[in-house]
């Protein structure tokens, strides 16, 4: 019985529809006054766009930096174990750098060196375009 309902009030909205679409009782629409560009640009010009991005990238990698510093629970001297301990060293164990420390510090080096190449290039890319665009505008 409900299921017999529900199909005849789809079978009404689908018939509504199909008036709808065939224009008897649809209502007519008129555009009053056409779309114009606008005179200018409103919003924030792109070097604004890149200072703001600028920042927030120093801002953000100080707030991560700090961030780890907190987080960080070693001793990294034999005085920090003494200010924190109250107790004085009797020995140290020095580091001894194995196969795999050498790898991790190769491939630190040669990310970074990529790192800073690709910041020079797209630096220097970015200053080109930014003197083009002036030269365009």
């Amino acid at each position: 019985q409900t299921s017999y309902k529900d199909l005849l009030a789809k079978s009404e909205q689908s018939k509504v529809a199909a008036e709808l679409e065939r224009g008897e009782i649809a209502e007519q629409f008129r555009v009053l006054d056409p779309a114009r560009p606008p005179v200018r640009p409103i919003g924030l010009v792109r070097l604004q766009i890149n200072g703001i991005g600028a920042i927030a990238g120093v801002v953000l990698g100080v707030l991560f930096a700090a961030l780890l510093e907190l987080l960080d629970t070693t001793f990294h001297s034999a005085q920090e174990v003494i200010d924190v301990l109250k107790i004085p060293v009797i020995a140290r164990v020095p580091y001894i750098p194995n196969d795999s420390d050498r790898q991790r510090q190769q491939r630190t080096r040669m990310f970074a060196s990529a790192a800073a190449s690709v910041t020079v290039i797209l630096g220097g890319y970015g200053f080109w375009a930014m003197q083009l665009w002036k030269f365009i505008k």
